[in-house]
């Protein structure tokens, strides 16, 4: 995997910890209630989740056909 790559995964994934952390923190200052962090934290890790499957299946699908392309292009040559 390119490092640009890992870089913006590493970085999404941070974002949705952060967001929950600042719940967290809004909730010690009285701002929101436990469930309102807890129910945000769900839905957040869930939407994560389900973008880190998605790309990881398009980063998946580009490794499988990379070593096809090579030797449908060698058996050209």
């Amino acid at each position: 995997m390119k490092p640009e790559i890992y870089q913006a995964l590493s970085q999404l994934n941070s974002s949705f910890v952060q967001i929950v952390e600042s719940l967290k923190a809004l909730h010690g200052q009285g701002i929101v209630t436990g469930d309102y962090v807890h129910e945000h934290d769900v839905r957040l890790s869930e939407t994560c989740a389900v973008m880190n499957v998605h790309i990881i299946a398009k980063l998946s699908s580009r490794e499988i056909e990379k070593p096809r392309s090579f030797w449908e292009n060698a058996r050209q040559i």
